[in-house]
């Protein structure tokens, strides 16, 4: 709470301490008392921050060389990990490695379609593709929710049929969605407005 009240209300100097003390805090409470395991929480929050790594590099903030292979590291080491440390608890060691290279492969699946969307972005993107990014950080914390009620609808997906399983999957992308745009436009978009408020408060009051 201190390093918070200092990055919204401090001055310059205050407020980049702030800001090293919340983050040095998440990393070891992510480290030490994650529930889904240090290497994932990690591996979550360095795919995070290499989107804004990228877009400093993009616009002259950080020096290309060290810049690119700095973001290079974290889908190589997320891969890694993720092959090397998934999960696979009580499952038979056939099992648990087939588990392995699945996660393994969705993780290096995500990075591809983040380096495909990257090649295009220069150009027009439709209207629809714009939306669901401008929700997709709801998207991002509302999937999960709606994932477990179907797991516990659903336990075991074998002997569902294909057509069901597309079905289901189909209500679950619709009603994330639904419920990201809503929760964009009622939540996460005031929350916005609020924080560029308590920022721009201390600038207000420096320059006063």
């Amino acid at each position: 709470m201190l390093g918070l009240a200092a990055v919204l209300m401090g001055g310059h100097r205050l407020r980049l301490a702030g800001g090293a003390a919340v983050g040095a805090l998440a990393i070891v409470l992510l480290c030490v008392n994650s529930r889904i395991g240090a290497w994932q929480s990690v591996a979550i929050l360095g795919t995070m921050f290499a989107g804004t790594a990228l877009y400093r590099l993009d616009h002259g903030q950080l020096r290309r060389g060290v810049g690119r292979w700095m973001i290079g590291l974290v889908p190589a080491a997320s891969i890694a990990a993720a092959f090397w440390y998934g999960p696979g608890w009580g499952m038979p060691d056939d099992e648990a490695m087939a588990f392995r290279w699945s996660w393994s492969a969705a993780v290096a699946a995500a990075w591809l379609t983040f380096l495909a969307c990257r090649l295009v972005r220069s150009y027009e993107m439709p209207q629809p593709l714009v939306r669901l990014g401008l929700i997709s950080y709801s998207v991002y914390l509302l999937h999960p929710l709606f994932i477990q009620v179907l797991r516990r609808l659903v336990p075991d997906p074998g002997p569902v049929p294909l057509p069901t399983r597309i079905g289901y999957s189909l209500v679950v992308c619709c009603t994330v969605v639904g419920s990201a745009a809503l929760s964009y436009r009622y939540v996460e978009r005031p929350a916005h407005a609020f924080g560029r408020r308590l920022v721009a408060r201390p600038a207000v009051r420096a320059s006063s």
